[in-house]
């Protein structure tokens, strides 16, 4: 069988359990689990399908119709920048899944990103993530503006690698150019309000109040 797939073996024998097997003789089952990979190649170079008891030759619709099925399988994923819900302040990186595929030990690479949260990341950032999919997609902080009110601060793009495998075992690479300026817009320095400029004037009235 081409590719080759998982399956177990078992063997019965007649031990005086009233199996009804003939002394000497015994049965093996055979069993195949759900393919990731198919559709699977006989010896005889022909594709088969099990209808009922018996084994019969797979059309050509068939054949086709499982390899699509496998497209499907394929985990798809891009990327999105956002302002951070509820602190429009900080700008996220999202990974998320475009199809229902889920992408497995997901391994995300960073060149030199922006002014990073946290200082005691590394000049590159690498995370390690189990599962990535349409419900568990990932964010994290990635840049902090400064307190620059009504100044606009340059933001370079840089690039993200992925590495990440599916079900199958089957490993995949993606790599992605993150534009921050120009996937938000030119005014994204107050994000998705004006709560900024509301604590600035909070700020300074509590001054005059003093």
């Amino acid at each position: 069988m081409t590719p080759k797939s998982a399956y177990a073996v078992h063997s019965i024998e007649d031990n005086g359990s009233g199996c009804n097997i003939e002394p000497g003789k015994g049965v093996f089952l055979i069993g195949f689990g759900e393919s990731e990979i198919g559709p699977h190649m006989a010896n005889d170079h022909r594709y088969y399908i099990r209808a009922g008891a018996h084994t019969l030759p797979a059309n050509h619709f068939i054949v086709e119709a499982i390899h699509a099925r496998r497209g499907l399988r394929t985990p798809l994923l891009s990327h999105l920048v956002r302002v951070k819900p509820g602190n429009s302040g900080v700008i996220q990186l999202g990974i998320v899944a475009l199809n229902a595929a889920a992408a497995i030990n997901v391994s995300i690479k960073i060149d030199a990103p922006p002014k990073i949260l946290h200082s005691n990341f590394e000049e590159k950032l690498s995370l390690q993530i189990p599962i990535i999919c349409e419900k568990f997609p990932l964010f994290f902080d990635i840049y902090e503006y400064e307190n620059t009110f009504g100044r606009q601060k340059i933001l370079p793009p840089f690039e993200i690698n992925l590495t990440y495998s599916d079900m199958a075992n089957r490993t995949y690479q993606q790599s992605f150019e993150v534009d921050i300026a120009r996937q938000l817009g030119p005014n994204i320095i107050w994000g998705n309000g004006y709560d900024r400029i509301e604590k600035e004037l909070r700020n300074i009235a509590s001054a005059i109040e003093k």
